[in-house]
């Protein structure tokens, strides 16, 4: 399971200036709804460090499979080095805006993610909104070899003060999971990302 420490707050070092870890990219979802499907590249979805150290985006990297998709070839692909069960990575939707935010009230988000070779491994959505970075996640997937697992999170379910009208982070968190052999590198596959109405 995802520890207490990263249920609280994902992303405290990526101020987008404060150490410089990353460059977010900063862009505006299409209308009405976005969606992503990777059908020809990895649509600026990008990882991003954070201050707790069982995150081992720093060792992974994210790129394009022409390959694996869901339900169309065409995914994100992140190659990491599991050295415990607790290491986890996080890929982040490309319209994260630290200063003012997204609204996505009345949405929901729903994306599939696969793995070729850690069984045990875990997926949720993460979500942070406003300038506190209130958390959501969802309830969370295990992962099956070669078998897409669909993940959602209704943005309007998690209670004040998560502001969905001021979302700031939005994106998938995989934990390696009692399967993970230290020092083994792992497959993860993310594809078909959709913001929609929710019900």
């Amino acid at each position: 399971m995802v520890s207490m420490k990263s249920r609280s707050l994902f992303l405290l070092l990526c101020a987008c200036g404060v150490a410089a870890l990353v460059s977010c990219p900063v862009s505006t979802p299409p209308d009405p709804d976005p969606q992503w499907t990777f059908d020809a590249g990895i649509e600026d979805w990008y990882l991003v460090p954070y201050a707790f150290p069982d995150n081992v985006n720093g060792r992974a990297t994210l790129s394009w499979s022409n390959t694996e998709g869901s339900p169309d070839a065409g995914s994100l692909q992140i190659v990491v080095r599991f050295d415990s069960t607790t290491e986890d990575i996080t890929v982040v939707v490309p319209f994260a805006d630290l200063t003012t935010g997204t609204d996505l009230s009345g949405k929901k988000f729903t994306v599939q993610v696969m793995t070729s070779n850690c069984p045990a491994a875990d997926a949720w959505i993460f979500s942070n909104t406003g300038p506190d970075f209130d958390s959501a996640l969802s309830s969370g997937v295990n992962l099956s070899t070669a078998a897409w697992a669909p993940q959602e999170l209704d943005l309007t379910q998690p209670p004040p003060p998560y502001d969905p009208s001021d979302m700031r982070f939005l994106g998938v968190l995989i934990q390696g999971g009692a399967g993970v052999v230290a020092g083994t590198t792992y497959t993860f596959y993310i594809d078909t990302a959709v913001i929609s109405d929710a019900p």
